[in-house]
């Protein structure tokens, strides 16, 4: 039964798979180079549609994307705590998930183990203590989602972000603020999107 462990959208195409599947090994070049296997999250960089941070165990990089969707090392592999110094003072020595908030692109949240903390990219700082996300995230503490394996904003439309967790996921209405919403789920990903993982293993 397929999870999704990170994600991010590049590219609109609606409920149908657009590319491969692919080994991760074969399609990302920056992950072949970085000697990784898998990764634990994709958060991409404020101000910059075509970056991306990859995150993995204790350490990240950047990545760009070019217009054939290729991508090209930005930053190498660093430990997160050397580069993150926020993230490392509030004990977030792994990212399980991120995003970055649509209201203010310099304000970003990530997600690690059950807790949740925002965070400010430009001053490289939490700003706010960090949260179990079952109770800041009142929605996804009620549809039973402790923690966060993945995120994004589904785009064309306003406010609306994918949450997954192991083998379910739902959709967020969040504008940014703490009066989030919930639009539908939670679902079991192999069945809500039949035709999109018909494929996977």
């Amino acid at each position: 039964m397929p999870v999704i462990d990170a994600a991010l959208p590049i590219e609109e195409g609606g409920n149908r798979i657009t590319l491969g599947p692919h080994k991760i090994l074969d399609q990302w070049l920056s992950i072949r180079k970085s000697g990784w296997g898998r990764v634990d999250a994709v958060v991409a960089v404020p101000g910059k549609p075509n970056e991306v941070y990859v995150f993995f165990g204790g350490h990240y990089f950047r990545t760009s994307f070019n217009e054939h969707l290729r991508d090209i090392v930005v930053h190498p592999v660093s430990p997160i705590k050397s580069a993150w110094n926020g993230l490392a003072a509030v004990g977030f020595n792994t990212i399980d998930a991120g995003l970055c908030d649509q209201t203010n692109e310099d304000f970003m949240y990530f997600f690690s183990g059950t807790k949740s903390v925002k965070y400010s990219w430009s001053k490289d700082e939490a700003i706010s203590s960090p949260h179990e996300i079952s109770e800041y995230w009142s929605i996804l503490g009620k549809a039973g989602f402790d923690r966060v394996d993945a995120i994004y904003a589904a785009r064309n439309m306003n406010n609306t972000y994918y949450v997954f967790r192991g083998h379910q996921y739902l959709a967020l209405d969040w504008n940014g603020y703490r009066n989030e919403s919930l639009k539908y789920g939670p679902n079991i990903l192999a069945e809500a999107w039949s035709d999109t993982f018909k494929e996977w293993p």
